[in-house]
């Protein structure tokens, strides 16, 4: 996908200077049909200037009338104006060919060498691939045995590297961790005793021994923070499940450490 927009931002800069070499060429030719006006309108108006004079000469004579004198001289006037705007038109045409000039590093046309049709191939070709690789199914094997607890992303979405699918939840539990609060009230060892009491009704409980102590303070499981403390950190300690106790996933229960055992 990254590969088809590369190419489609190539494409559509190729397009764009073609574009700019177009509107280059028709400033430039709307310049020149301006300064044709121009030469044309100054040609008129000469003729119209010596027509005036013939004109008020002969109603000085007496020859012609008043009226033919002042169409003649609103035609005049017209053409003047209409000189005048082809002349300010221009000038406003000017600039903006020169300002085109110094954006533009060439008004050829760079769809000539084909590139264009050869990125095309290849957003399609690319596009075909994309295609057959979102049709495919791909297998992914959790590291872990378990049951889906919920699923984060679905068909159609897109991925990146280290987002979570799906949540999984042990069907046994291997073990518990525990946290011990700073001040430590002792440095904990591997193999001490620890005794495990559920919170159910019956309070079972039974032994079992510290497996591992962790290397480092590690936030506490918002589950675990005392009341009233919104964010804790404390030592993990991993302990062992009795033996012939059965614990839920997720379940609390109270870590007695034996220092003396």
């Amino acid at each position: 996908r990254t590969k088809i927009t590369l190419a489609q931002a190539e494409l559509g800069t190729i397009l764009d200077q073609d574009r700019l070499a177009f509107d280059f060429e028709s400033l430039r030719l709307d310049l020149n049909r301006e300064l044709v006006n121009i030469e044309a309108t100054r040609a008129e108006l000469t003729i119209m200037d010596k027509s005036v004079k013939a004109l008020e000469k002969g109603v000085k004579d007496l020859v012609v009338p008043q009226l033919m004198l002042e169409n003649s001289l609103r035609s005049r006037d017209g053409l003047s104006a209409r000189l005048q705007a082809s002349q300010t038109h221009t000038a406003i045409l000017e600039a903006k060919l020169k300002d085109s000039r110094f954006f533009t590093e060439s008004f050829a046309s760079k769809t000539k060498n084909a590139r264009a049709t050869k990125l095309i191939e290849e957003i399609e070709s690319e596009r075909e691939q994309l295609n057959l690789n979102v049709q495919g199914k791909i297998i992914v094997r959790s590291p872990v045995n378990g049951r889906v607890n919920t699923i984060s992303r679905y068909p159609g979405q897109n991925i990146i590297a280290g987002e979570s699918i799906a949540d999984i939840v042990s069907e046994e539990t291997p073990r518990i961790i525990g946290f011990l609060h700073a001040p430590l009230p002792f440095e904990p060892q591997d193999g001490m005793e620890v005794t495990v009491r559920r919170r159910s009704k019956m309070r079972e409980q039974g032994l079992a021994k510290i497996a591992a102590v962790g290397p480092q303070m590690e936030p506490v499981t918002q589950a675990l923070l005392r009341p009233g403390v919104n964010f804790e950190i404390a030592l993990p300690i991993a302990v062992n499940i009795p033996k012939g106790m059965k614990l839920f996933p997720g379940e609390l229960v109270d870590l007695i450490i034996e220092q003396n055992r």
